[in-house]
């Protein structure tokens, strides 16, 4: 089976590799099914550091405007004094990450399967680094919830879907 996937580069699509997926035992399906995840992780990869990079750029012209409207990617309760966009730094930081962290990913050493998986968690570590100095849709505070909080939130939005 062969599939082509998309990739779009914020402007324009082009048609990537094509995947294969042999289906004539599980093994070959599995290592098939590797390929597929391994480019669907890197589309998603791709979209989030080009909405990182995009969203950067709007918060540092917003700043060199001199925007300091309601209506900003600060932490709530953070000010913007004078012109600043405190958040500036948390896109930067989150920006810097992901992009290191893709680096690792895409050119990891696969010689060994234990440099394969470090390569691995490292980068890993690094995306997830990306995303804790980023402001939390329905958080109200700058640390991420607990369990408690997040099974809250989530009883809170089954409900409301529910009525």
């Amino acid at each position: 089976m062969s599939s082509s996937f998309f990739r779009f580069d914020g402007s324009v699509f082009t048609l990537a590799d094509d995947i294969y997926v042999v289906s004539r035992s599980r093994e070959k399906f599995f290592n098939g099914m590797v390929d597929v995840t391994e480019q669907l992780f890197s589309i998603l990869l791709e979209g989030f550091i080009a909405t990182l990079r995009a969203v950067q750029n709007m918060s540092m012209k917003r700043g060199q405007i001199g925007d300091i409207s309601e209506h900003n990617s600060a932490m709530p309760g953070e000010p913007t004094p004078g012109g600043t966009r405190d958040s500036l730094d948390n896109w930067i930081k989150a920006l810097l990450k992901a992009e290191e962290a893709q680096r690792i990913l895409v050119n990891c050493d696969s010689s060994t399967l234990e440099a394969w998986e470090s390569a691995g968690q490292n980068g890993l570590r690094l995306l997830e680094e990306s995303v804790l100095p980023l402001p939390k849709i329905g958080s109200t505070s700058k640390h991420d919830w607990d369990a408690q909080e997040l099974e809250g939130q989530i009883a809170n939005i089954l409900h409301a879907r529910c009525k």
